[in-house]
């Protein structure tokens, strides 16, 4: 009885973990680089599957991710540098996982001429 219920805890315990650490979004915020202010209106593209979302008055965006595919995500706003981040994938045993590194993105002017 005691083996049942020490293998049903480890299971549980090593399920949980999974779901709680499944990242299925991209999330972050996107911020002028001299202001620091949230920027509205940047488009935010997934370049592995070319779907794209734009921020809010807050600079938030929220993107879902495609299952097991490491990407790059590729910030443009009119005026300002087009900006591409990689996810970067990690290996944790045999389990990978893709983590977005930039909860705050900062995006630069243009220079003008």
């Amino acid at each position: 009885m005691n083996k049942i219920f020490c293998f049903l805890l480890i299971y549980i315990i090593t399920l949980s973990c999974n779901i709680y650490n499944k990242k299925e979004f991209y999330t972050g915020y996107v911020y002028d680089f001299v202001t620091r202010k949230p920027l509205q209106n940047v488009k935010v593209i997934e370049l592995e599957s070319n779907h794209e979302t734009t921020t809010n008055e807050k600079g938030y965006f929220s993107m879902k991710k495609l299952e097991n595919v490491s990407s790059s995500l590729i910030f443009e706003k009119e005026g300002y540098r087009k900006d591409t981040i990689r996810s970067i994938q990690i290996q944790n045993g045999e389990q990978q996982q893709e983590v977005f590194k930039g909860k705050i993105i900062y995006i630069s002017k243009l220079k003008e001429k």
